[in-house]
């Protein structure tokens, strides 16, 4: 009897080969198990930083605007911290003192606007430099007699005027195409040289953008209406966007 149970006892457990193969299949599975989990570690680590924001991220909501502050809107130093067409502090051409805001001479003054006009000489896209100015007022509140939005239609029709009658001859003019109120560009030779102006109304201010060769030279190839018409719309979102911002609703 007692070599029976010795018998079953020796019998019990795993030996040999037997052995051998549960430990491999047993590290082999704990393998990929870690395997796994990093990969997956991985995976959720890479997604957080390729993830796409959420929609309504994309899209910016802000309150209505009811007054600005004193030297917020400053078209001119936009067009530099953007680097706008190549412009800089360094190549900026002219004075830099016509910025102005009525409210910080009258806060009491209507109607309150807000002017200045910038000139640059940037380099073009097919060599060579071109002149580029922006001048703008925005009418920051009503007038005694007017409201801001008839001032600035007005506004809008006097530079549209003088614009225009600065060339000589138009070659070719039209609209802007833009939703944002109203445009018009002219393209066309000014003072003996290829130039684009173009003239914009959004909300209650109007800002007009002038582009014209530096040099008139016999030798200088004349600037395409569309070389000139792509730099200019690089431009435009970025002043559309200031004056949306920050003329008061």
């Amino acid at each position: 009897m007692a070599e029976r149970g010795n018998g079953r006892s020796a019998k019990r457990g795993l030996r040999g080969w037997r052995a051998a193969l549960v430990v491999v299949g047993a590290g082999v599975l704990a393998a990929f198990l870690m395997v796994g989990i990093v990969v997956g570690a991985v995976n959720l680590l890479l997604s957080s930083f390729t993830s796409p924001p959420p929609v309504e991220a994309a899209y910016e909501t802000r309150e209505p605007r009811e007054t600005t502050e004193v030297g917020v809107l400053d078209l001119c130093e936009l067009v530099q911290t953007q680097s706008l067409m190549s412009s800089s502090p360094f190549n900026r051409v002219d004075e830099g003192d016509d910025y102005r805001d009525t409210a910080a001479d009258d806060p009491n003054l209507a109607p309150r606007t807000v002017s200045d006009s910038c000139t640059w000489d940037v380099p073009a896209g097919g060599g060579g430099n071109w002149k580029f100015s922006v001048s703008y007022i925005a009418y920051m509140s009503d007038g005694d007699e007017q409201g801001k939005g008839e001032l600035a239609e007005g506004e809008f029709s006097r530079e549209v005027d003088e614009t225009r009658g600065g060339f000589s001859p138009v070659i070719a003019e039209g609209e802007l195409g833009s939703v944002n109120g109203q445009s018009r560009y002219f393209y066309g030779d000014s003072s003996g040289r290829r130039s684009y102006g173009a003239v914009r109304q959004v909300k209650s201010g109007v800002y007009v953008i002038r582009v014209s060769q530096a040099s008139s030279g016999s030798s200088t190839e004349p600037t395409s209406e569309q070389e000139f018409r792509v730099a200019v719309q690089k431009v435009l979102p970025y002043l559309d966007r200031a004056f949306e911002r920050q003329i008061p609703d």
